[in-house]
């Protein structure tokens, strides 16, 4: 695996950042990355941050996301949040007529809101909202594999602790 990575100043409010890489896995061709992402200190105690994401690997697989997040610092210690992410992808269909449990083309879009408090040593966050799954159509022989791929829309409740030694 490479990995290539900037981060640039651009003001006294602005970061930024982008990275590039390539895997190689045995029996696979390589798979291509880029990331990008922004953080904006829009005022003292607003941060706005962006990121988008995109993968290639031959054959024809293809997927990207870009997400959005704003987040409010109320004491150096609580901060609260918004976000939205949206994610897509080719699937992972080699040969239609085989049967196989490979995924079909698949779009997300999530949207949460969040409470996190960071200490010197610890951290603690909580986040919720609605998380939605879409998938594009499965080959009629992998029909058997129809339930596992089908739409839905999920409630989303993450807690995250974190700890420094």
């Amino acid at each position: 695996a490479v990995r290539v990575s900037t981060e640039n100043v651009l003001g006294p409010t602005i970061r930024t950042s982008l990275e590039l890489g390539e895997t190689d896995t045995t029996g696979r061709s390589a798979r291509y990355t880029a990331q990008a992402s922004l953080n904006w200190a829009v005022a003292e105690t607003l941060t706005l941050r962006a990121v988008a994401n995109a993968v290639s690997e031959r054959p024809s697989f293809d997927g990207g996301s870009a997400s959005l997040t704003m987040e409010r610092d109320w004491n150096a210690r609580f901060f609260a949040g918004l976000s939205a992410r949206a994610y897509r992808d080719s699937g992972e269909v080699i040969d239609p007529l085989i049967a196989s449990s490979a995924a079909p083309p698949l779009r997300t879009l999530a949207a949460s809101a969040s409470l996190r408090w960071q200490g010197d040593r610890a951290a603690f966050r909580l986040e919720a909202g609605p998380y939605w799954t879409r998938y594009g159509d499965l080959a009629p022989a992998s029909a058997q594999f129809a339930r596992l791929y089908s739409d839905r829309s999920w409630r989303l409740v993450q807690c995250t602790v974190s700890w420094r030694l």
